[in-house]
Parts: C-alpha cells; structure tokens; sequence
C-alpha cells in the first residue's frame, strides 16, 4: 500500500471551470502520511499486527467436542478445500480494500510448520494452489471459484500421512438465492451474468454448501477421525451439516479477517489465541427460518419490511416457534478454557445502570470471555421483544485462576421504545428485569429496575407518516402472559439477593421541554401552540387500538377530534417545500451530491461522521437549516 502524494483529475483553474483537483478522492484516503513525522499509518506493521490480532479475537469456535482443538503441538495435518488458497479477505465492490498483500490459510499454517507447531501434508495444498491459480487465470475473482474433485491417490496419501483433516471453505458470493420476478423489468448485461455465474456456482444458492463441497466433505469424513471446519464467511450460512454431525467434532468460524486472516486462523487453531468472539447473528436450521427470506427479490421496485422491531434473535427469542428452529443462537461462542461469572451489584448512576460483574478464569488456559446484559421491558401498550442487548464486555486475558471485574453501564436510551403515533421516545411504566450471561439464551436474572409511570423522554416528527398500515408481524399475547409470569417467579426466587432500582424521571427527559409543551408544539407549531384545546394541553392520549395507525387517527378520550395521518402529512410536506424555496442552487447541488464548499465530504468517500462507514452526504446544511448529514450504507 503505497503513499499517495498528490494526483489532479483535472485542471486547478482553466478560465473560471471548476477546480477539480481538490475533489481527488484519494486526497482524503488514510493511506496519505498522518502519523507522527510523517509516517504512514494505514497499512503500517503496527495495524497489520493489530488486524491479526483482531482476526483472531473475532473468530467463534461454534463446536468443539472431545477438546479436539487446539491442535496437539506436532500434529501432521491435512488441508482440503479450495478454501485453503482461494482466501477471502473481505467485502467486494465498494467493500474492497486495497492491502499489500493477503495471507492466506495455507500460508499462515506453513509459519506454525517452520515452528514446529504442526507438520503439513503439503501435496494437497499444492494441488489446490495450482487448480485455484488455474481459476483466476481464466477470470474467477476469490471466493468466486469452484471446488475441485481431489483425486483419488491425493486422498489415499493424506490418509496414510494422518487421521486428521482441516476442510476450508471460503465464499464471497451474491444475493442468496437470486430470483427476480417478472415485472417487465430489463436487466443489465452485467446483471444477468452475475446471476447465471452465482447460480452456476452455488446451485442451492450461497447459504448452502456447493454440491462440490458436499462431495469433498463426505470423502473427507469418510477417511479421517478427526475432521475440524474452518469458514471463510461474511454471514449467515447453514451449519446443518455439521451441528449433529459426529464425524465433525471441531468448527471455527473464521469470517473474512483481512490481509493476516489466514495466519489470524491458524494462530487460533494451532492454540497461539484462545478463540473469545461471540455470534452477532443467529444462526437458523434452514434459510427459509428467516422472516425476511420469504420477500426477498420479490420486486425489483420494492421491499416489504414486515419484522418490525423483530429481526434477528429479537425475532426468534419473541415469535412463537421460532426459538426451535436456532443452531446457535446470538451471541453464543466457546472457549478453550471455562469461566464462572457472578453478579457483584447493580446501582443507577449518571443515568446509567451499572452492573457489577466478577469473570473468574477456572479452566486451564489464559483466555477472554465475554459478558452480555440483555434487558427484558415491560409488556405495555407497545410492543416489545422478549429480551435485547443493551450491554456488553469483554476482560482482559486471564489466566487460569485469575478473575476480573467488569463494570457494564445501560444507557436507559436503550430502555426506551418509539411510539409512532405521538412521534415519542419513552420508557413505559413497569418492570425493566436485567439479564447477565454469555449468550441470548444463557442468561440469569441480575437486578430490576422499577419505573412507577410511563415517561416520554423525547419528541420527534413524523417527516413521512405511513400511508398504508404494514403488515408486521406480531408476538401473541398469550406467550407475553406466559412470560410475564416466567419473569415474576424468577422475581420471587432472587428478590432476597438482588437489587430493586429506581429512577427519578425528570433525568430521563432529553429534549428539555414538557411532555404538554412538545405535544402542543408538533400538533399546532409554535405560534398556535396555545390555542390548543384544553385536552392538548393536559397531554390527554388517544384511546387505545389495535395499531398505532388508527390510535393516532382516533379521538382523545375526552373526545376531542385528533389530527388524522393526513393531515401530518400534508403538514411534513408544506414544511420540505418551504425548505426547498429557501435553498439556494448550490446548496442543493450539496445536498443531492454531498459535495459542500470548504468540506471534505464527497458520496463515496469513507464516512467522517461514523468511521467506517462507506461515505455520507454533506454537513453543511446543519446549522443554517437543521438539515442533518446521512450515513450511507454503500
């Protein structure tokens, strides 16, 4: 990765045209010197080294029976798998990153050979380097290429050489599944290769296993004892095949670690790095698990979003029977080392919960481990998920015996849920019970938090009000009595040993203003707001519905008529074309293109706002009209 000095896409000044120069993306990159005398941080030996360390600490180790890793110092190993060569790094297209070089997981096992941690079977590595060389010489891109069938000989030498088999898979594919319905929609020439190429390769899309990697781990299986899995993923994929399956007893989840993620893999493997990272998703028995499979690619024009506040493992620890379809569930991940955690204390400070947490190492390895708060809120007049996370920590490296306490602070922001109708963020009255553990569903009751009445703790506008009332999908009331009352006996059992919290709720309140105040303001703006009628200004609410489109079209109980949703729209919308006068036509051009004078932001170019980020529009419109910069997705 090389320094960018300077580079000009166009002339500085060519009889008053533009002056391109300074829009040179690659001005604004990290590669250019902004360390300390100059020296080159992105790409330096210091972020390499911290990318391995990061690679290896954010690999899961979903399944290790029989202790079958680490791998015993000196074990002869064979690798299969085109996966072993064909290393995914990361992200293609605008996710791409430009590195020096990338180490694949071939290349990271050969470092632990020439320290005398394992001895390769180097044959079969070598055939996949020369067949995967093949691949990219003929236009294959990694993670694009097909798994070739191992000859017969190479199995039988690999046997005689060990009982013990790494499988590789490696995958950076398109959409799962790709159909396009027909709705008179002509796709690009580009389009339609992607999709015969994706489907050509993943005939049962890229959530499942290739019929060739299928094949290539029934030969594995059936000539080795000890069979251990390593993914080179970038999501969700089946895990079906190895969950139950005995002949399998050891899979890593290794994801795409970047430039040193073979070596990061093999370090993990081979024992160097205790495996700590824990699932940010839920991993479902099948694709069509998922709520969100069953409208995918339905139109080329459209979306429906019907989860609602449910997706993820707030879907499948909240909707009925969904919670038996998980192989492993959020947030879950093993060790080769064991933990006891023991809740110290809880207390409200600051504004925050903070929760206590003593992690003592009891196994016999140094290792991390991570702890997790979910909270359960209180089943009110909104909906609500069955848990979330709202906290969470990792410790340093213990060693066996050795303990830390962790202190874990809730924001009680994220106590909160946003009720559409008023356009209001608050904390129903209730029970808010605090979960502490390792996984969303290994968990044990921590402290509760006891508010007395609803709070409404911020007040918004509702820019785009819906039109048409989604079809979202619902818990059943039934299972919330049932979990209302699951909570309540956990309640009585733990009363005596642990703490009940209360909050003062004029702390919770974040827009300064009352409850009436804001009420009065969003519904007649702030010249009308005191000819509000007399219901308005004692905040009275709408009679309860069955969705919060008709409560919010519905009357006070007072009876008093209420705004309709139409009405708030045309209201939004009178407000976007008074702003729209008001801008001059360089501060549209800003906010279309995200390219303001005097700023750095061009869309496309890495996020300031949020690091990380694939880019964002422009800032300069904040403080003259209140118009916010938006973080773009890609």
């Amino acid at each position: 990765m090389g320094r960018v000095r300077k580079a000009i896409c166009a002339p500085e000044n060519t009889g008053g045209k533009l002056k391109m120069g300074k829009w040179q993306r690659s001005l604004y990159q990290p590669v250019l010197p902004l360390g300390k005398d100059g020296k080159r941080v992105t790409g330096s030996a210091e972020h390499i080294a911290l990318s391995r360390k990061a690679a290896g600490e954010g690999m899961v180790l979903v399944k290790n029976e029989n202790e079958t890793l680490p791998l015993a110092k000196g074990t002869k190993v064979a690798l299969f798998g085109k996966g072993t060569i064909d290393y995914v790094k990361g992200g293609g297209g605008s996710g791409d990153v430009t590195v020096e070089y990338i180490r694949n997981f071939y290349e990271g096992m050969k470092i632990k050979e020439a320290k005398g941690e394992v001895s390769l079977f180097h044959e079969l590595p070598e055939f996949y380097e020369k067949n995967v060389k093949e691949q990219y010489a003929a236009g294959a891109v990694p993670g694009m290429t097909r798994e070739p069938e191992v000859p017969d000989e190479l199995v039988t030498k690999a046997k005689a050489y060990t009982d013990t088999a790494i499988c590789r898979f490696s995958g950076e594919g398109w959409d799962r599944k790709c159909q396009i319905n027909d709705e008179g929609y002509e796709l690009f020439e580009d389009e339609k290769k992607q999709i015969e190429l994706s489907a050509s390769i993943f005939e049962n899309g890229d959530f499942c296993l290739t019929n060739g990697e299928a094949a290539m781990v029934e030969k594995v299986k059936a000539n080795f004892k000890n069979v251990i899995v390593v993914m080179n993923v970038g999501g969700m994929v089946d895990t079906s095949w190895f969950k139950d399956c005995k002949e399998i007893p050891a899979v890593l989840m290794a994801w795409q670690g970047g430039m040193e993620g073979g070596l990061a893999a093999a370090d993990v493997v081979t024992g160097g790095v205790n495996p700590s990272g824990k699932l940010v998703d839920t991993y479902a028995a099948t694709l069509e698990d998922y709520p969100s499979t069953e409208n995918f690619h339905k139109s080329v024009y459209y979306v429906d979003y019907n989860e609602d506040i449910y997706v993820g493992y707030r879907y499948f620890e909240t909707i009925p029977g969904a919670a038996e379809k998980v192989n492993y569930p959020f947030g879950f991940g093993l060790s080769y080392t064991s933990f006891e955690t023991e809740v110290l204390g809880a207390e409200e400070k600051d504004g925050k919960i903070v929760v206590k947490v003593a992690v003592t190492n009891t196994g016999k390895r140094a290792g991390k481990e991570v702890v997790q708060i979910y909270a359960a809120c209180p089943f009110g007049k909104l909906k609500k998920e069955r848990k979330r996370l709202v906290a969470f920590g990792k410790t340093a490296l213990l060693q066996p015996g050795e303990s830390e306490t962790l202190h874990l602070k809730v924001p009680t922001v994220l106590l909160e849920s946003y009720r559409t109708g008023k356009a209001v963020y608050c904390m129903e009255a209730g029970d808010y019970d605090f979960l502490v553990g390792t996984s969303s569903r290994d968990v044990t009751l921590a402290a509760r938090l006891t508010l007395d009445k609803t709070v409404e703790t911020e007040h918004l506008t509702n820019i785009c009000p819906l039109l048409d009332a989604l079809k979202e999908i619902q818990p059943e009331e039934e299972k919330e009595e049932r979990w209302r009352a699951e909570r309540e006996q956990m309640w009585e059992e733990k009363k005596a040993e642990i703490p009940l919290l209360f909050l003062d709720e004029k702390g919770l309140i974040r827009d300064g203003k009352s409850a009436e105040e804001m009420y009065k303001i969003l519904k007649f703006g702030e010249t009308n707001a005191a000819e509000a009628k007399e219901c308005d200004a004692n905040g009275c609410e709408f009679e309860a519905e069955t969705t919060e489109a008709k409560e919010d079209a519905g009357n006070c109980k007072c009876g008093a008529e209420q705004p309709k949703w139409e009405e708030r729209r045309r209201r939004a919308m009178e407000k976007a074309a008074e702003l729209a006068r008001k801008l001059t036509p360089e501060e549209k051009t800003a906010l279309v293109c995200g390219r303001s004078s005097g700023s750095k932001e061009i869309i496309g170019a890495a996020a300031v706002t949020v690091p990380g980020a694939a880019g964002e529009t422009t800032a300069s419109l904040l403080e003259k009209y209140g118009v916010a910069n938006v973080i773009l997705a890609d």
